[in-house]
């Protein structure tokens, strides 16, 4: 009975997503049998690989084929895996049935262990026939090379493994940095992999299976692993949000407990030690590999049609500047993809995954550059699939203007887009000024000074216009507004957009950007959007295969069979490209990854040494095309200091902060000034990096570290009176972790030290303690750091101060906006807790707590309040302490 009501249970568990089974009310075995059997065999015939068969063990080869006819069919509309690890079986009248247990990957951890070799293979085996073949593939870890591991590579394709068996330090770390970056790329999404693939029912790139074989894979804090333990615990922590998780060879399941999901902590570790074997008829499992085997190859035997693109490298470029055409495939006769400005000026491209979009995308992009020269024709390509699979290849084509392959930052789309539309301006510009229409009579006009097609060409373009919470709706309102002034007026100025993509779901494109597309090519996708965007064309769609599109415009429909090609010589075409533009001048690339990385360097510090008029402070480069730095004039006048604010968990902050203070020990040390870094740290983490980076400058004599209470109130308080009384010399003072000023925050008594008859002036660094009538009374350092802050700046007397929260600013009861502006006039924000940025009364579009703090994406505002603007920016990286002195030699 117990066993009949856990099927009762599973069938219902499931029924949203086959059938709506029937709810039973039956007490007794009896009253159920009949419908039990009904409901598994619709269960059967709706999900089988699920179930995969009643009395297996009996199955001949015939009925074994036909049984994964029924797979194939069933797992067209599969987007995540789900598989049976175990079996319940039961009797019921004459019938044996085997019910199983399931592993669902959308609820699963990020890894699991398996024990022993057979079981593993039937494993891998099950998680093939989950979803449609080529959507899973395997990743083999194998450090210590003690473990005979061809046994996974005698029955399934190669084509579904990522890499061959990972034996090599650096193999992993190369492979773990692309799983943590999956997982980064992912999160953007907020949800995880498999939620996506269901949402939008579609599975962009597959899921990934990472197969540990080492004895000490469960203890990656020793042995083999220890070299890379913070980046496997990251991705072990993690990967499920991405769709990548991981397999233990040796049976004991990675202790993840540790490490609990972020949103939920009931994440718990799992282990399945011993797996009853899945396939355990010899025809089944016979049956199994060989469809698995067949499909892989079908998928590339489909399309077959491919060109000799070799016969255009020795041809020499196109110079019929008006139009852009490239052979893409065949009908009754040779297919040409068409731009030009009069009918065939925007294109629009849309098919599900496995339909051959992205191979019919390079077919256009890998024609175009062998075909025109990178002065003829500029490339914007940004790529939105997960992860930039498609266009990274052409890094480094010299047509190539912009090359975007990372979703991660709508910000850097936009710059792009923003430069883009500054283009169009200054070409509107120069055709009118030419007294000509177009960009074809421009030409004409100047044949010595032509100006080139554009072509921006957006994959997964539904991702450009997302809506979500993590998208401030002024930067997605702007990319809707470029995108379709481009539309509009893209025709008369040879700017043309390609946009392609697998669904429409989940976007807003605006009417306005599609009634301006004049050619559709629709592979086989959703008929929704099908008819969305060519009505009546749902019918044709549904029936394509793999690599034939529907192409339609107002005066041409046609069917065809686009050009195969295989990414060998997809790579084979990209390097004649790159060979036959040698000599060529390139656009410029312009290339992010996700990953920027910028460091202080002598070239940038440089920038600022003819003038020597102000000190400057540098802090990074904005996220712009131009990559221009971002730096801080320090002039004698009223709250030119700078705030550096954020939540400093991973010492990003302070890394900004080193950097700034580095800068302006170089401004001060090239304009030959004698002005001292008087350095408050108090942060106080001795093992840092920063902190030993500190005590070296003291001992190089670059700044002078003041630790102590008493040493800090003598000093602020004099500081603090020389001010008041007009009297101070110029100085940098650096405040490390203002929440962490004790003395500050308890607004303490300043006690000054006895002076005895016959002693000196008490000196402290370049500043005379000893003399002088105070015309303020400074008893507390609460006193002394208001004088230092609102009146030192204009007696050159700068502050450079990091701060956590605005809310604790100087531990006012009460902070506003004005108590910050009126003593900070520079503020470099990075990421903050949520109220930072109303506390600051920042600009509406301005969201602190959303930028990134990964080291490699970091991001941060530049905000200067006298001209009230806001500045996107990437801070510089740490520097070593070796790079730093070599800076300030």
């Amino acid at each position: 009975m117990k066993t009949l009501v856990y099927i009762r249970d599973l069938l219902l568990k499931y029924a949203d997503r086959m059938e709506a089974f029937q709810i039973y009310n039956a007490d007794d075995i009896g009253s159920i049998r009949s419908e039990f059997i009904s409901n598994m065999q619709k269960l059967k015939e709706r999900f089988p690989h699920l179930l995969y068969s009643t009395c297996s063990a009996k199955m001949s080869k015939e009925e074994a084929t036909i049984y994964i006819k029924h797979i194939k069919d069933a797992i067209r509309n599969c987007y995540y895996p789900i598989i049976p690890i175990s079996f319940f079986s039961n009797t019921i009248g004459n019938d044996i049935i085997e019910t199983p247990k399931f592993l669902d990957f959308s609820e699963w951890d990020s890894c699991i262990g398996i024990q022993g070799e057979t079981t593993l293979n039937s494993f891998l085996v099950s998680l093939l026939l989950a979803v449609p073949i080529g959507k899973i593939k395997f990743t083999i870890i194998d450090l210590e090379e003690k473990l005979d591991i061809d046994f996974l590579y005698k029955q399934i394709n190669s084509q579904l493994y990522n890499h061959k068996p990972i034996t090599k330090e650096q193999e992993l770390l190369e492979l773990l940095d692309r799983v943590n970056k999956r997982i980064l790329d992912t999160k953007q999404k907020n949800e995880t992999y498999s939620q996506y693939c269901q949402k939008n029912k579609q599975i962009p790139i597959p899921y990934e299976f990472i197969i540990l074989t080492d004895n000490n894979a469960h203890n990656y804090s020793n042995g083999a692993y220890n070299f890379c333990q913070k980046r496997l615990e990251s991705a072990i922590k993690n990967s499920y949000i991405a769709g990548i998780y991981f397999i233990n060879l040796t049976g004991d399941s990675i202790n993840i407990s540790e490490f609990p999901d972020a949103k939920s902590n009931k994440r718990k570790t799992r282990k399945i030690l011993e797996y009853v074997p899945i396939i355990k008829n010899a025809n089944l499992l016979e049956a199994c590999i060989d469809y698995i085997n067949t499909e892989v190859n079908v998928k590339e035997e489909s399309m077959t049609i491919t060109c000799d693109f070799t016969s255009q490298v020795e041809i020499p470029y196109d110079t019929k500047l008006e139009e852009i055409c490239v052979p893409v495939g065949k009908s009754d006769k040779e297919v040409h993809f068409r731009m030009d400005l009069v009918n065939h000026v925007h294109s629009f491209i849309i098919g599900q995954s496995g339909s051959g979009k992205s191979v019919f995308l390079h077919n256009i992009i890998g024609s175009a550059i062998l075909k025109y020269a990178p002065e003829d024709l500029q490339l914007y390509l940004l790529d939105f699939k997960l992860g930039g699979v498609e266009f990274n290849r052409y890094r480094g084509i010299k047509h190539v203007k912009s090359l975007l392959v990372d979703n991660s930052d709508q910000q850097i789309t936009l710059e792009i887009l923003r430069e883009l539309r500054d283009s169009m301006v200054e070409r509107g510009k120069q055709l009118r000024e030419a007294g000509v229409s177009n960009l074809s009579e421009y030409n004409k006009m100047n044949p010595t000074k032509t100006l080139p097609q554009i072509l921006l060409i957006v994959d997964e373009c539904h991702e450009m216009f997302r809506i979500g919470n993590d998208i401030p709706r002024a930067i997605s309102n702007e990319i809707t507004e470029i995108v379709t002034k481009i539309a509009k007026e893209g025709r008369s100025q040879g700017v043309h957009l390609v946009l392609a993509t697998q669904t429409l779901s989940g976007t807003e494109i605006s009417s306005e950007i599609l009634n301006n597309i004049s050619d559709h090519y629709l592979l086989k996708c959703a008929l929704a959007d099908s008819e969305h965007l060519v009505e009546g064309s749902s019918e044709i769609t549904s029936k394509l295969t793999t690599g034939q599109i529907y192409y339609h415009h107002v005066d041409s429909q046609i069917q065809f069979q686009a050009y195969y090609m295989d990414k060998q010589n997809a790579e084979k075409q990209i390097e004649l490209a790159k060979e036959k533009a040698e000599g060529h001048k390139s656009n410029g690339e312009f290339y992010f990854n996700g990953s920027q990385l910028f460091k202080l360097d002598r070239n940038i510090l440089e920038q600022s040494k003819p003038s020597n008029k102000y000190l400057t402070a540098y802090a990074g480069k904005n996220i712009s095309i131009r990559q221009n730095d971002i730096s801080i004039k320090l002039r004698k006048d009223y709250s030119e200091n700078i705030l550096l604010l954020g939540l400093n968990d991973e010492e990003q902050v302070t890394r900004t902060t080193m950097n700034v203070f580095l800068s302006l020990l170089f401004s001060v040390r090239s304009a030959n000034k004698d002005i001292p870094f008087k350095v408050l740290d108090c942060l106080s983490n001795e093992d840092s990096i920063y902190s030993k980076q500190l005590e070296r400058l003291e001992e190089e004599g670059y700044c002078e570290i003041i630790e102590g209470r008493k040493n800090r109130g003598v000093f602020l308080k004099k500081l603090a009176e020389e001010i008041s009384n007009g009297t101070a010399k110029e100085a940098i003072l650096f405040i490390l972790g203002q929440e962490r000023f004790r003395e500050l925050k308890m607004d303490w008594e300043i006690n000054e030290p006895q002076k005895q008859d016959g002693d000196e002036a008490f000196g402290f660094g370049n500043f005379s303690f000893g003399g002088g009538d105070s015309s303020t009374q400074i008893n507390t350092f609460k006193q002394a750091m208001e004088v230092i802050l609102e009146k030192g700046a204009e007696q050159g007397v700068h502050v450079i101060m990091q701060l956590d929260k605005p809310s604790n600013f100087l531990f006012s009861d009460y902070v506003t906006s004005k108590m910050v502006y009126s003593k900070f006039k520079h503020l470099i924000m990075l990421k903050s807790e949520e109220t930072a940025s109303a506390i600051l009364h920042l600009n509406d579009n301005i969201r602190l707590e959303t930028l990134s703090k990964d080291s490699e994406r970091l991001r941060a505002y530049y905000y200067a309040e006298e001209s009230d603007s806001y500045t996107l920016f990437t801070p510089y990286q740490q520097l070593n302490e070796d790079e730093i002195m070599d800076l300030l030699k």
